[in-house]
């Protein structure tokens, strides 16, 4: 294998992993949420190689990101 290729492959898939879990252990110690570093990844390919699926994942975010209704005071 080409060396260049090497060094490549080790660039894009080994230093995301070897930043992500320790920012991920951190985060999960102080009870905090965040994306994981392979989940962007995984994001960015879905957008280049499937690009219907951005607008999907852009509505699924604005649902989770969505306010529930308050009940009205007729309701209590």
């Amino acid at each position: 294998m080409d060396p260049a290729l090497i060094l490549t492959l080790i660039a894009v898939i080994g230093v995301p992993l070897a930043v992500g879990i320790p920012i991920q252990r951190r985060n999960k110690k102080l009870g905090k949420k965040t994306r994981s570093a392979l989940g962007a990844g995984l994001s960015a390919m879905n957008e280049v190689f499937h690009p219907a699926a951005k607008e999907h994942s852009i509505v699924v975010e604005q649902r989770e990101e969505a306010m529930a209704p308050k009940p009205s005071p007729e309701d209590k």
